[in-house]
């Protein structure tokens, strides 16, 4: 189930982090907003400005980690 914009804006605050509305919707959207917040890590991004050129870096790099097991790799674990 996908977060409120409600509970993004909450999660941000604790984190510190200031977004654009826009962005805020995008992480409501997605599946782990958490996860996606997470990468921050591997850029040196803990708090400050989420702006458009971090967030899509965060997003590509949620995106191409092999470490994350997926949903079908996940799914392929348990029928074995």
């Amino acid at each position: 189930m996908a977060a409120t914009s409600d509970d993004i804006v909450k999660m941000l605050r604790q984190r510190r982090i200031i977004a654009s509305s826009d962005i805020i919707n995008s992480l409501a959207s997605h599946d782990d907003p958490s996860g996606v917040l997470d990468t921050g890590t591997k850029i040196d991004f803990h708090k400050g400005v989420l702006n458009d050129k971090i967030f899509a870096q965060l997003t590509e790099m949620y995106h191409n980690d092999t470490s994350r097991p997926t949903l079908s790799s996940s799914k392929q674990e348990i029928v074995t």
